[in-house]
């Protein structure tokens, strides 16, 4: 602004408009003026009404001071203890300019844009979305380009937005933080994954306002759904070599650099910067510590995934008591520093955890804790969830801290899927609904054939997942799915189905000619058989009932069906495997046959014995 009052000519953007989006009050202003949705916000003239207005809207709330680089002295409250020293902090550092504090959303999605613009229209633009939830700087997060969960009514919402904040400077529910008008540091990731020269783009925008014959010749371009790959952004720490620093991330960016890489799909792209990084991928070993029901709760598949894959699994005593009550076989370890655990010790003879980190048998430690990454930074050298990640990092053992990391680190795509499948030798899969996100609509619908599409090894159908809402809907997509699938007990879903009434509709409405498959136990098997018949939708030549067993079979059970094999019809398996203690001991037997991948091996086996014949008739006929 200074060079600007002195009369000095300036390339690129007006210091006045730069002006407008640093300062938080002027910016917040401009929203509200342009009718742009934003967290609720309050200037701090002073910390009496900082206080009030913190109060009124509700803790956890966000100091942001003005004119900052890389997030300095940008922090969460969450009471007034917070809020008093950090606006002490930010006032420091602003000095002159405003302090803004703001709602902080948790468990938000944070969407990154990188746009070219001139004389207020938008040439080209990207979007970036977050791995992490809001709350972690975008110097620190990890990035992915194009964006992979976005519907397209959201990314029209985004380009309306970013056309009207454009366009005001002359250059799912959306809520604006910030607006940066310079160069981002994603736009040479973004430039690269998109294949297009974003900086080349803006340099020829601002020689234009003296060159009216290049402006003529700037076009827009369509870049939202990239070009055939998925790029991924990850940042790159030092904490190993900063002795006693806290590993948890904030608004405040701790990173020392970032790489990016590409790939088919986003867990290639994902798993190809983690590596950059010097990560490390686990062999065999893997510790969790997880705090806060929630967190646990949200892990469950991705854990269960972990088992699948043949990970031995430890926990602290907390932890361990969670996933085991769902049938995962974690162990419990001595550890006195899972955030919220008491001092209660474990059984007998069960090693301490300290051991296992001196002699480096932990392969992974994720660490999450009860207030996750962006919410809170934890206070170093006084929690013990501290002491957890300091340990890791001390003995050079790879850490995630992070829910949605350690979720896409360990997801399972649609090609190891049906590689496993194909491995068994089995050429055709029918998909559960209980994906990320669910399949219950024609929008995630679309989504998942897109990605099954482009990664699956064999030939596939899709289930639609009935929801207490979606009978409608669901009937609409019978012709495009193998059948509609009701989850009426816990099996590792978010789509379970308590009421009946729900049951009925679905009932109801799902044509007759095609397939309602239910995962129904003990009395909702009763309950559903009772809504089939109320609706007419009782087989008459189907067999009285059908019934998967879940506890795993006895040497006798098994030579009693080898020796009634001509009546058995088919083989059947899928791809949810347990360990040999959760079939036999688990008060609870989780369901599941096992997986899918030991299939061909097996029964060429059986066929070596003479069990079997190469021959498959009764498959095919009965």
């Amino acid at each position: 602004m200074s060079l600007s009052k002195a009369q000095v000519n300036i390339f690129g953007t007006s210091p006045n408009d730069i002006d407008s989006a640093e300062d938080r009050f002027k910016f917040s202003r401009k929203l509200e003026s342009l009718q742009i949705a934003q967290p609720l916000w309050k200037k701090s003239d002073n910390i009496e009404d900082a206080k009030q207005f913190c109060a009124k809207i509700g803790y956890p709330c966000l100091i942001r001071p003005s004119y900052v680089l890389s997030g300095a002295a940008m922090n969460v409250a969450h009471n007034e203890d917070d809020l008093a020293a950090f606006l002490k902090q930010a006032t420091v550092v602003a000095k002159e300019h405003p302090v803004v504090v703001s709602k902080f959303i948790s468990e938000a999605k944070e969407i990154d844009v990188d746009a070219v613009a001139k004389d207020g229209e938008v040439l080209v633009m990207a979007v970036s979305e977050h791995v992490e939830n809001a709350g972690i700087h975008s110097g620190d997060a990890t990035l992915v380009t194009p964006p992979q969960d976005l519907n397209q009514v959201t990314l029209d919402r985004i380009m309306d937005i970013t056309y009207r904040i454009a366009s005001a400077f002359n250059d799912n529910e959306l809520k604006v933080i910030e607006c940066n008008l310079r160069v981002s540091r994603s736009f040479p990731f973004v430039s690269k994954t998109l294949d297009f020269d974003f900086v080349a783009l803006a340099t020829r925008a601002m020689m234009a306002v003296d060159n009216p014959a290049i402006g003529t010749s700037l076009k827009k371009h369509a870049l939202l759904r990239g070009k055939g790959r998925v790029g991924v952004k990850a940042p790159q720490f030092s904490f190993s070599r900063l002795a006693g620093a806290d590993v948890m991330l904030g608004v405040e960016m701790a990173s020392t650099g970032e790489v990016g890489c590409f790939g088919s799909n986003r867990q290639e792209a994902y798993l190809k910067a983690l590596l950059s990084t010097g990560f490390i991928v686990p062999k065999k070993n893997i510790f969790l510590s997880i705090g806060g029901y929630h967190a646990k709760s949200e892990m469950l598949r991705s854990v269960q995934i972990l088992q699948k894959l043949g990970f031995e699994l430890y926990g602290s005593k907390g932890t361990a008591d969670y996933f085991q009550s769902n049938n995962i076989d974690v162990k419990a370890v001595d550890w006195p520093f899972e955030e919220g655990s008491t001092d209660e010790k474990t059984a007998a003879g069960t090693r301490s955890v300290s051991e296992f980190f001196e002699n480096k048998e932990f392969h992974l430690v994720i660490n999450l804790p009860i207030r996750g990454s962006g919410a809170y930074r934890v206070s170093a050298f006084r929690t013990h969830g501290y002491k957890t990640r300091r340990m890791a990092i001390d003995n050079g053992i790879p850490l995630i801290t992070d829910i949605k990391c350690a979720k896409l680190f360990i997801e399972e795509d649609w090609y190891s899927c049906t590689r496993a499948a194909l491995a068994g030798g089995v050429t055709q899969i029918l998909a559960m609904p209980n994906t990320n996100p669910p399949l219950i609509d024609l929008e995630s619908y679309q989504m998942t054939e897109k990605l099954a599409a482009k990664q699956a090894v064999v030939d596939y159908a899709l289930y639609v997942g009935a929801t207490p809402k979606n009978a409608r809907i669901a009937a609409d997509m019978a012709g495009m799915v193998a059948g509609l699938k009701l989850f009426l007990n816990q099996t590792f879903s978010t789509l379970q189905m308590d009421s009946m009434s729900d049951w009925i509709k679905h009932f109801e409405s799902f044509p007759t000619s095609r397939p309602i498959v239910c995962h129904a136990e003990r009395q909702t098997l009763a309950a559903v058989l009772c809504v089939a018949q109320m609706t007419g939708r009782a087989g008459k030549r189907a067999i009285s009932i059908l019934l998967v067993r879940p506890r795993l079979a006895t040497a006798a059970d098994r030579s009693a069906l080898w020796d009634n094999l001509e009546y058995i019809d088919c083989f059947a398996t899928d791809h949810a495997p347990h360990t040999w203690s959760e079939k036999t001991e688990s008060e609870k037997v989780p369901p599941g046959f096992p997986g899918v991948e030991y299939l061909l091996p097996l029964m060429l086996t059986a066929v070596s014995q003479g069990k079997l014949t190469m021959r498959c008739g009764s498959f095919r006929h009965q």
